[in-house]
């Protein structure tokens, strides 16, 4: 018979690293809008800098959702785990 297994110590260090780099993301994301391109001088250097600031400011904030619901949904798996192990450790019901 096939045996399942799922590590959960992996999937709780998959959700903390999901955490932390959705958080650096959303730092990025923050960092990105607060450059003012004004202060660069050459407006053409300006210009293309906003364009670069519109262009991956977007990416990095669906990026940074995209980390948040596979984290939530890891974590959504390890309580489902969880309570499936202590039924099983339990045995079946008297």
């Amino acid at each position: 018979m096939a045996e399942l297994f799922v590590d959960l110590a992996a999937l709780r260090a998959t959700s903390a690293q999901l955490g932390r780099v959705e958080s650096e993301l959303r730092a990025a994301s923050s960092a990105l809008r607060a450059v003012g391109s004004a202060d660069l001088g050459s407006s053409r250097l300006a210009g293309a800098c906003d364009g670069f600031r519109d262009r991956w400011g977007h990416g990095i904030g669906q990026l940074g959702r995209a980390a948040d619901v596979v984290r939530q949904q890891l974590d959504e798996a390890l309580r489902v785990y969880g309570e499936v192990d202590a039924a099983l450790l339990q045995g079946p019901p008297r």
